[in-house]
């Protein structure tokens, strides 16, 4: 800016510029003052200028949405709460995927991967989940009446405080012996499967 040319061109020690100045007529002292004055002015304004063109800016760019991620994994992917009933999602991955209280009723999770993903009070009702994997996944308050697991992956998976078993298919799942017998257990296994006809208590080989 000549602003700055200006006041580098000028720059002096204070007894250089009183030498300097020394016998010149007080008129030229006070409109170099005046000068001085002027570009304080100016630079304060441009400053101003500069803050509020920001300030509008900011109020004018829409604000970025948030993105719900529905496959991919990791453990920022959340779909809490979302309502995926019905849905085809066999291209999707749910690895260690936020899906408390999802609604995924009689949605198409064949051979997904659910590896630890986070089931708690998610809604399987009449879901596929065929060959699906269930590994470390916790389903504390799932619902998986009437969902067809069959060759489905479950060997840790959380299963103690499910909700509810009636009608699930549970043949050929892999699972470990005493989870079973803790299923066998239960009172909500007799309920037949409205899809593959099996009661849930010969899926799961219940004495």
């Amino acid at each position: 800016m000549p602003a700055l040319t200006l006041l580098t061109a000028t720059t002096c020690t204070s007894q250089q510029c009183f030498k300097q100045t020394r016998g010149r007529p007080t008129r030229g002292r006070v409109v170099i003052a005046a000068a001085s004055r002027d570009l304080q002015e100016m630079a304060r304004q441009a400053a101003t200028t500069v803050v509020g063109v920001a300030a509008i800016a900011t109020l004018l760019l829409p604000a970025m949405p948030a993105l719900a991620v529905s496959g991919g994994g990791g453990g920022g992917n959340s779909l809490a709460f979302q309502d995926l009933s019905g849905q085809d999602l066999r291209k999707n991955k749910y690895l260690k995927a936020d899906l408390r209280g999802a609604n995924l009723s009689g949605a198409n999770l064949e051979n997904v991967n659910l590896f630890g993903a986070l089931c708690t009070n998610a809604d399987f009702s009449g879901a596929n989940l065929r060959g699906a994997d269930l590994e470390s996944t916790e389903l504390e308050g799932a619902n998986l009446s009437n969902a067809v697991l069959e060759g489905a992956q479950m060997t840790n998976a959380q299963v103690a405080k499910i909700k509810s078993i009636s009608g699930a298919d549970f043949t050929d799942v892999l699972i470990r012996k005493d989870v079973q017998m803790g299923l066998c257990k239960r009172a909500d296994i007799d309920a037949v499967n409205p899809t593959t006809g099996v009661t849930t208590r010969d899926s799961l080989f219940c004495p």
